[in-house]
């Protein structure tokens, strides 16, 4: 029996990047999949068609998960789709590059309602199937290393990605009693489209020069955390757990966990 067998997961920003892999990861282990995308239409549906083809069952949904009533438009199609709502993965977000004094009050918002909204809604909305999962919910929340660090050029990126650690804590305490477990992971920099602001070569060997491995991390080492800790991995474990589980793999390092 594979590791996620009948679990029903639900993944935002599901069609590229770091989102796309976790969803076949989540796949490739037995979970059924809804994923939602905003603009890529082909590449979510390359990935609804690659996902069937494992046999499990899965459908993309377009949702900006800016607009609150997309996201429990979403949620809602995924929980009839798929029987219910096991597991929720955040992952949907932005990260512009500006100095603080270009950013706009515009900028600033869209990049809260994106990173920081667009996961609260879908957690606000997804709550109530998670608590009907038998104590087996699950919700991770795809956080920074910005959030503990900092990041230059872009303090709308890093200011969201902290407080979407305060809603994961404070998550964590309202519905540990349900038996639903809310962690965040804190990737590093991770080879997407998202850093595509630093795709001279001269900008990519100095960002290269300042990591550990003198690399980005790639897709599958940053997704297996939040795919294969739905099971027995992370059960029941706090969010301090994972902090000192990263703090160690860094110490190792591997930055791009």
């Amino acid at each position: 029996m594979q590791l996620l067998e009948g679990r029903k997961a639900v993944v935002t920003g599901g069609s590229r990047g770091i989102g796309r892999e976790i969803c076949l990861l989540l796949a490739e282990n037995g979970a059924d999949v809804a994923l939602a995308y905003r603009k890529s239409a082909v590449e979510a549906e390359q990935l609804r068609e690659e996902i069937a083809a494992m046999g499990r069952s899965c459908i993309a949904v377009q949702a900006d998960v800016s607009v609150s009533a997309d996201v429990d438009r979403f949620v809602t199609q995924a929980a009839q789709a798929l029987g219910g709502i096991d597991i929720l993965v955040n992952c949907a977000g932005v990260f512009p590059q500006a100095l603080i004094e270009d950013i706009t009050d515009e900028d600033w918002s869209r990049v809260m309602r994106i990173n920081l909204d667009g996961a609260f809604y879908a957690c606000r909305a997804a709550a109530p199937y998670l608590k009907k999962s038998g104590k087996n919910g699950r919700i991770i929340n795809l956080s920074s290393q910005a959030a503990l660090n900092g990041t230059a050029h872009g303090v709308h990126y890093g200011a969201s990605k902290a407080a979407l650690l305060g809603l994961t804590y404070c998550l964590a305490k309202e519905l540990g009693p349900d038996g639903i477990t809310v962690n965040a992971i804190l990737p590093g920099r991770i080879d997407t489209e998202m850093l595509a602001y630093a795709g001279t070569p001269g900008a990519m060997a100095a960002v290269h020069a300042a990591r550990t491995l003198r690399r980005h991390g790639g897709y599958r080492r940053a997704c297996c955390v939040p795919c294969l800790g739905q099971g027995r991995i992370y059960h029941g474990c706090k969010n301090q757990c994972q902090r000192r589980a990263f703090d160690r793999l860094n110490r190792k390092g591997s930055r791009a966990l």
